[in-house]
C-alpha cells in the first residue's frame, strides 16, 4: 500500500471519528462470525494507527501461519512423490511399478510411503494441475528433506 493510500485511509477513519477499541472489537466480532478478512484489516488498522495487535489478532494469524505451514509441508511431499512416480513412468516402467519405484526411492526420507500412497500423492498432485491449483506445486518455501 502506497503512502498517499495510507494517508487517504487514515483520513477517511479520522472523518467517521473511529475509535480504535471499537474498531478493533467490531473486528474481533466479525472474525469470529466467520469473516477471517477481518484479521487482515485488523492487522492493517494497528499499523496505520500504530497501535499494538490485541491478542486475539496475534492468535489468529499464527493459528493460520501454523495451519498454512502444515499445507505447504503436506505439499512438498505429495509433489517429491509425484516426481518419483513420474521419473519411475518416464523411464518406461507401468504404472504399478512406477509406485513400486518410487516407494523404494523416497525410504528413509519423509516422503516415504507405501506404492499406494505413492499412487495417491500422484493423482492428488495431476489433479492439482488439471484443475489450475497448480501454484502450491510450482511455490517451494522449503526441501523435503529438511
Amino acid at each position: 500500500m502506497t503512502t498517499d493510500r495510507i494517508e487517504a485511509l487514515r483520513a477517511w477513519l479520522d472523518e467517521k471519528e473511529c475509535a480504535e477499541p471499537e474498531e478493533l472489537e467490531a473486528m474481533r466480532k466479525a472474525f469470529e462470525a466467520g469473516v477471517h478478512r477481518a484479521a487482515i484489516d485488523a492487522l492493517w488498522f494497528c499499523g496505520i494507527f500504530k497501535v499494538p495487535p490485541p491478542i486475539w489478532l496475534v492468535d489468529a494469524l499464527c493459528d493460520q501461519f501454523v495451519m498454512d505451514t502444515k499445507q505447504n509441508r503436506q505439499d512438498a511431499i505429495r509433489r517429491k512423490r509425484w516426481g518419483a512416480v513420474l521419473r519411475a513412468k518416464i523411464g518406461g516402467l507401468s504404472w504399478v511399478k512406477s509406485y513400486e519405484a518410487a516407494h523404494e526411492a523416497l525410504k528413509g526420507t519423509d516422503a516415504r510411503g507405501e506404492p499406494a500412497t505413492m499412487k495417491d500423492a500422484y493423482q492428488d498432485v495431476q489433479r492439482d494441475m488439471r484443475t489450475g491449483n497448480r501454484v502450491k506445486h510450482l511455490y517451494r518455501p522449503w526441501s523435503v528433506e529438511e
